[in-house]
């Protein structure tokens, strides 16, 4: 009997965590010619706090949910002044279909290179990281338009160095 009330605990505790909110919403509101860098917004729903980076496109507002994409909430958590590093952020819509806006973000540059998220109002509630330190050359859409082929450039004349100096010791 304790292990079916620990199993029936259990599903209810993760169908609760289960998280079916988007990665990316359009918010009603036009988009201010003031704000043309990103921000970071946060939202208080139900004692929880959650985290948006908002972006002001052309004709759009959209905001990006941290909780949907675990690799750029880590790194941000990681930053010391998170909005200095948002506000370098860039979003692009490279897809506008009816059913599907497909965007690319660019973050974390460091001379030019980028890391870069895969972002889909219509798929798995992720965004994928799709290249690291690269830079977006152009993209190409597949004849039945079924497909998106991304292409980035990476400079490889640039040799890393070493991750740290040891000295012989003597």
């Amino acid at each position: 009997m304790k292990k079916l009330l620990g199993i029936i605990l259990f599903l209810i505790l993760l169908a609760a965590c289960s998280n079916s909110e988007p990665v990316i919403v359009k918010v009603d509101r036009q988009p201010n010619e003031e704000q043309s860098e990103p921000e970071l917004v946060e939202e208080i729903r139900d004692e929880e706090v959650d985290e948006f980076i908002e972006f002001s496109l052309e004709d759009e507002l959209l905001r990006v949910n941290l909780k949907q994409i675990p690799i750029l909430d880590a790194f941000l958590q990681g930053s010391e002044n998170r909005q200095e590093i948002i506000e370098e952020m860039n979003l692009e819509r490279i897809l506008n279909r009816e059913d599907n806006d497909v965007y690319l973000l660019e973050f974390s540059c460091n001379n030019d290179q980028c890391s870069y998220l895969l972002l889909s109002q219509n798929t798995d509630n992720t965004g994928h990281l799709v290249a690291d330190l690269a830079t977006f050359a152009n993209f190409s859409i597949s004849p039945d338009e079924s497909k998106l082929l991304l292409r980035f450039t990476r400079n490889s004349k640039e040799q890393l160095g070493p991750i740290c100096n040891v000295s012989p010791s003597s």
